[in-house]
């Protein structure tokens, strides 16, 4: 069940995917909003080069349903998925604690033996807690790769959790690379992003380095703003493409 919202940021959320959906279909491509998060896992399980189902989003490991999860995606013509990820809303009094003892992504499968990571995350990091929007998992298909989806599809994501949950922040984890290059800042949206971990992570059962990308709800609303006004064309309100965008 969504969780009811202030006016400004439920339309807010509304104009950005309204905006990402008018984009798309001049590409003939769409969006859609998936409801049960098992079909979001049976998409992974089949895609191409995927190599893991993030299990922070998978029911057999997290407690997941329709009013807690949901997946966006983008489809083509005939309703192929071509893109995609996953959200979940966690309410917690402390993320770091979903973080360090891995909970976040093992659910009922994390392991009480298990000693928790050793975060790094600097001073400056706010606490996060109250309705965390966590999004993951984030795919897409080999032939779109380069249109620029990626800025896309997180953005969605971010928008419909608005709308869902009214989240109070917005997380996600990249591994070592990607947020190396700060990619999470620079084509996801996200306002922030710090190194988390860097050391065995009971997840994948070996060493990594996590990055964490934040948002807190006033920053998701900026940051919306900003990329509007930067994205929209003023007279015909028709997305700028991707390549221009930075």
């Amino acid at each position: 069940m969504a969780i009811p919202q202030p006016r400004s940021e439920a339309r807010l959320a509304t104009q950005v995917n309204q905006s990402i959906a008018m984009f798309l279909e001049g590409r003939n491509l769409f969006v859609r909003i998936g409801e049960d998060i098992r079909d979001w896992g049976d998409i992974m399980r089949n895609a191409d080069g995927a190599t893991i189902v993030n299990p922070a989003f998978d029911p057999d490991y997290c407690d997941l349903d329709r009013d807690n999860s949901f997946w966006s995606a983008i489809i083509d013509e005939v309703g192929t998925v071509v893109g995609c990820v996953a959200s979940k809303q966690v309410t917690t009094d402390d993320f770091r604690d979903d973080i360090s003892s891995c909970s976040l992504w093992l659910g009922r499968e994390t392991d009480p033996n298990e000693a928790p990571m050793n975060l790094l995350l600097p001073s400056h990091v706010p606490h996060i807690a109250g309705r965390v929007a966590f999004h993951g998992g984030l795919w897409l298909h080999p032939n779109v790769r380069g249109m620029g989806l990626a800025h896309l599809i997180p953005r969605m994501a971010r928008a419909a959790a608005e709308r869902r949950f009214s989240a109070d922040w917005h997380c996600g984890f990249v591994f070592g690379a990607l947020g190396d290059a700060k990619v999470p800042v620079k084509a996801y949206g996200y306002s922030n992003c710090e190194l988390a971990a860097d050391g065995y992570f009971p997840v994948t059962k070996q060493r990594e380095k996590l990055y964490l990308p934040w948002d807190s709800r006033e920053e998701w609303a900026q940051a919306s703003i900003d990329w509007m006004s930067a994205s929209v064309r003023p007279r015909n309100q028709e997305f700028v493409d991707q390549v221009a965008l930075r």
